[in-house]
């Protein structure tokens, strides 16, 4: 009895340990180890506490330098949107070409920092929510797909493509970032099907949550490629298509609320980006 004491004693460290470390794996850094059992482990404990405070510390004042670099940049961009804006009755035949180039790259630094602003909220809020500090409002899985489908079917229109439903839509609530990931993956398969192409959303219940999926036939992307299509600003090899932050984004908001995003071949061609998310307890 004595001896199963003393290694009750001395393993509980070890187990809060391997608890903690299985937490802050699903995101959650905000609980510190309580240190007990032998003086050495204490102190193993102690640091531990140390080291996951000073991950906390990191991963905040990167969120925060990538959110405030974004806002800062905002007015200087916008100033010089004005004045390129206010040359355009001045430009020449011989640069109308250069202007309008101008104005493609400012439109693109314009994305470009929108996109890191919300790669920037959606990781403070992932972190905010696996500490149980965020309550986002539900969504029924049902209403949103038809609302998003019928904002983007003009977009697809104008690019000579198709967007529908397909099958029955569940009606059950998940956290209110549905709309955010489906405009993402909506946005890809329509940017990047080309003309012609039909895109098709879909989702089912599942056991623990709800699984969707946006498919398009659109060329696709060669089999090594499929892993590398959620990382940030990966281009393939034919620069043909690219993530940028979307996916990235996309990726932050269901990972925070117990899903993932995820690409894939459809058979016989195109794309299925796949979500899943937890139905709202």
């Amino acid at each position: 009895a004595l001896t199963r004491r003393l290694s009750r004693w001395t393993m509980r460290p070890v187990h809060s340990l391997e608890a903690a470390a299985r937490t802050i794996t699903h995101g959650d850094r905000s609980a510190d180890v309580l240190a007990t059992g032998p003086a050495e482990l204490r102190g193993l404990v102690a640091e531990f506490n140390r080291m996951g405070a000073a991950v906390e510390r990191s991963l905040e004042q990167q969120r925060q330098l990538v959110a405030d670099a974004s806002h800062q940049l905002r007015n200087p961009l916008a100033a010089l949107r004005l004045r390129a804006d206010g040359l355009e009755s001045h430009v020449n035949s011989t640069g109308e070409r250069a202007y309008a180039g101008l104005t493609k790259e400012l439109e693109r630094l314009e994305t470009l920092l929108d996109q890191l602003m919300s790669l920037a909220r959606a990781q403070e809020a992932g972190a905010a929510r696996a500490g149980g500090g965020v309550t986002v409002p539900d969504q029924v899985v049902g209403t949103v797909i038809r609302e998003r489908v019928e904002a983007w079917r003009p977009a697809a229109e104008a690019a000579g493509q198709s967007l529908a439903i397909t099958g029955d839509l569940p009606e059950v609530e998940v956290a209110g970032v549905l709309d955010q990931i489906l405009d993402v993956l909506i946005d890809n398969a329509i940017r990047y099907a080309g003309p012609g192409a039909h895109v098709e959303l879909s989702a089912t219940e599942t056991a623990d949550g709800v699984v969707g999926w946006v498919r398009d036939d659109g060329p696709g992307l060669e089999p090594d490629e499929w892993h590398l299509a959620t990382e940030r600003f990966w281009r393939s090899g034919g620069q043909r298509t690219g993530s940028g932050l979307g996916l990235a984004i996309a990726e932050e908001l269901a990972g925070a609320n117990g899903g993932r995003v995820r690409l894939r071949p459809a058979e016989p061609v195109g794309t299925i980006a796949e979500f899943s998310l937890r139905v709202a307890s």
